[in-house]
């Protein structure tokens, strides 16, 4: 979850993600505090977010829920101009945070990645110990980089490491 962003209880899941005409589109199934509420698609024409609600009932409540969350919202920036936190924005990052937790998850099954003091931070590479992270495998990653060991990428994410089987 955003860090700027007050916890809020909205979540995807069954996100499928395809390339559209003008990009990458998904679907997903949105929900608040774990129960399903609508089913979102973004078929990557360059238009809306169409969430399509469960029913009428729900859509009443839940649409004005979604909407009186947004307004809490920090306002977002782009060249300077400042703008409020949309529908399409709003779910567009939920669905991209979920997508990327679960790179890393799959990632973490057997991946320790980490960083040296000396390796660029601006892009997204990392270096890799080709086993899940344990308390063992970050005493090898002292014990061979010292000081020089600037990040373990796995410990900003505990949730996402495989629980062990001890």
């Amino acid at each position: 979850m955003r860090k700027d962003w007050p916890k809020h209880g909205y979540s995807v899941r069954n996100v499928r993600i395809f390339r559209g005409m003008e990009g990458q589109g998904f679907n997903a199934t949105l929900c608040r505090d774990g129960r399903r509420i609508a089913f979102v698609i973004d078929d990557a024409s360059g238009g809306e977010i169409d969430i399509q609600w469960i029913s009428g009932h729900t859509r009443d409540v839940e649409e004005k829920l979604l909407l009186n969350l947004l307004k809490t919202l920090p306002k977002e920036q782009l060249e300077g101009i400042e703008y409020d936190v949309s529908p399409d924005i709003f779910i567009a990052t939920l669905v991209e945070e979920t997508s990327n937790e679960d790179r890393l998850r799959r990632l973490f099954r057997r991946q320790t990645l980490f960083r040296l003091k000396n390796d660029p931070t601006d892009d997204d590479k990392w270096r890799v110990f080709n086993a899940p992270f344990t308390s063992s495998v970050k005493g090898q990653l002292v014990k061979r980089f010292g000081d020089n060991l600037a990040h373990i990428l796995n410990e900003d994410y505990p949730n996402l490491n495989p629980r062990s089987r001890k």
